[in-house]
């Protein structure tokens, strides 16, 4: 697997975490449940270091924290409402996919091979 293509998996698994963490604070009851800020704090820091490692392989700061943001938007708003913490409604619906258009749009139209800066 090249350092793009490294990259790209990195930065999936960096806002997957992002859904987790961002899931379990709304868990957490205002940090008032230990047990889920806990899984919070570790899951904001993990994802976190996941966005910089993606980095460093060579995406670009913009684009990859767009990403980053679009997956864990998009993943906390599917999970809170599969586990019945939010009602997602048709108008809810329409403007969370105009984040993915826009994440998708982002991509792709960046510089480079894919959106990934030129070295």
């Amino acid at each position: 697997m090249d350092g793009d293509s490294r990259g790209w998996m990195i930065l999936l698994a960096a806002g997957l975490t992002e859904v987790v963490w961002a899931t379990a604070m709304g868990l957490s009851d205002g940090f008032r449940e230990v047990g889920w800020t806990l899984v919070t704090a570790l899951f904001l820091t993990v994802s976190t270091w996941l966005l910089s490692r993606a980095l460093d392989h060579g995406l670009p700061v913009g684009g990859a924290y767009a990403t980053w943001v679009g997956i864990g938007a998009l993943g906390t708003v599917a999970v809170s409402s599969l586990i019945g913490m939010e009602h997602l409604s048709a108008g809810s619906l329409l403007f969370v996919l105009m984040v993915a258009v826009g994440v998708i749009g982002l991509q792709a139209t960046g510089r480079g091979h894919g959106g990934v800066r030129e070295q």
